[in-house]
């Protein structure tokens, strides 16, 4: 019957456990809401590098403090560390919408290829996917890139970019406009692209400081920050023990 069909096609539809769903969402990010005062977030690197604090758990209730460049001494025997050598560039660069200069953060090629591979080949003609700091854009818009005779055009306009605090923009594919390498360009136009919630802007120290001991290959836009404690002497000495 037309009317019974259409009954059971409601009782089907997701929508009849909607609500139930998206309340049990919110209650479980819910579990993961806490107060962090902006002063007990480090803005900068212990220094000397290393000499930070680890938190050690003896048993299931006691917890003490000890220094970070002791940790071999509380990894098990046989203990597997994996490392990721990535190499962040600079890949922050400003760009002019409507007169002001704006973020423009590289993520990685939008074809999936080799980042480190593309940061050492010519500039012209590649397209990064990347976050803008804008939402006064639309496609094929030439942004000039401060600093370098460069530019940046949009070949494709994604979703919003919405961040906690920070201007919203758009996710964005750009194709890249500019003489040499994309990595020569990076370097003298880009920005390390230190994390927002540190509240300042990328300065000097960063080149070295949000950089692992061990990084290798370029491309990254984001250091695997547990590896920036370790000094290289430590890492010889933990890569001589494991």
């Amino acid at each position: 019957h037309p009317m019974w069909l259409r009954r059971l096609a409601a009782a089907r539809t997701p929508r009849a456990h909607a609500w139930p769903r998206a309340i049990a969402a919110t209650a479980r990010r819910a579990l993961f809401a806490y107060e962090l005062p902006p002063e007990r977030i480090a803005a900068h690197p212990a220094s000397p590098r290393g000499s930070s604090k680890l938190l050690v758990a003896r048993d299931d209730t006691t917890y003490g403090d000890e220094t970070f460049a002791d940790l071999e001494r509380f990894l098990p025997s046989d203990a597997l560390v994996v490392a990721n050598d990535s190499k962040v560039v600079r890949a922050r660069l400003a760009v002019a919408v409507g007169g002001e200069d704006v973020e423009c953060l590289l993520l990685n090629p939008s074809d999936d290829s080799d980042p480190a591979a593309s940061v050492a080949a010519s500039a012209t003609g590649q397209r990064w996917s990347a976050m803008l700091r804008s939402t006064s854009v639309k496609e094929n818009d030439a942004l000039p890139v401060a600093g370098a005779a460069a530019t940046l055009r949009l070949v494709e306009l994604g979703p919003p970019w919405l961040e906690h605090g920070e201007d919203d923009g758009r996710e964005v594919v750009v194709e890249v406009e500019a003489a040499g390498t994309l990595g020569a360009l990076l370097e003298t136009c880009g920005a390390v692209p230190v994390p927002p919630y540190l509240g300042r802007d990328a300065d000097d120290s960063d080149d070295d400081a949000y950089q692992t001991a061990y990084a290798d290959r370029e491309g990254s836009v984001a250091a695997p920050t547990a590896g920036l404690h370790f000094t290289e002497a430590h890492w010889a000495r933990l890569g001589e023990a494991f």
